[in-house]
């Protein structure tokens, strides 16, 4: 068996031993930073020999199955080994991701930014706590110390919140579409600061009060 870790929103925020992982795989528009439509992988060798065992599995195989080039890994590992990728991703992608490489870097590096994630996060979980009107989405086993989920009472609905918010310029707190619930989600990701995160609770608070008279 492999051990795989789909590590998108955690990457860059959140300390890990890719020892303990065959496979450890991300986007880049999160704590990295940068844009979409571009992943990294790290692959352990035994990770690497089961996806060349795959490609063996010609038409008419028991165990064939049709992999087109763009979402194929094994193409990804051999374009690899050539310092290319399949397709040309845009360069400012790259640039950004340097630059947000430097930034954690500079701060303390991987180290840091984990500790500072967590403090953005708990301070969040720790705020839906004292407000009757709010509670944390995720059991506390669960949570995530990047991106913080958070129901909203069913008196209040969500959407005039979000106006009143997007009103003193708060964009992009929405909640899982697909779950359908009176939530928000809000980033902690490495580049978002403690004053703002702070000045982010203290609008809110007044659109709940607000919205509760």
């Amino acid at each position: 068996s492999l051990t795989v870790v789909d590590g998108t929103s955690a990457a860059g925020g959140v300390f890990f031993d890719v020892k303990e992982t065959d496979v450890y795989y991300f986007s880049l528009q999160k704590n990295l930073g940068s844009e979409g439509g571009l992943w990294i992988a790290f692959l352990s060798p035994k990770a690497i020999d089961r996806s060349s065992e795959i490609v063996q599995y010609r038409p008419g195989s028991k165990y064939y199955r049709w992999i087109p080039d763009f979402l194929s890994l094994s193409k990804a590992i051999e374009n690899s080994y050539k310092n290319q990728t399949l397709n040309t991703p845009s360069i400012s992608t790259l640039i950004l991701l340097n630059e947000q490489l430097k930034y954690i870097e500079k701060k303390g590096g991987i180290q840091w930014a984990d500790q500072h994630t967590k403090e953005l996060s708990d301070y969040l979980y720790s705020w839906a706590d004292r407000n009757f009107l709010l509670s944390a989405f995720v059991e506390p086993q669960y949570r995530s110390q990047t991106v913080v989920t958070i129901d909203i009472d069913p008196r209040i609905n969500v959407e005039d919140l979000l106006e009143l918010a997007s009103q003193k310029g708060v964009k992009d707190i929405f909640a899982y579409r697909s779950l359908k619930r009176n939530q928000i989600r809000i980033a902690c990701f490495t580049s978002i600061d403690f004053d703002d995160l702070k000045k982010l609770t203290n609008i809110l608070d007044q659109a709940l009060k607000q919205l509760s008279e």
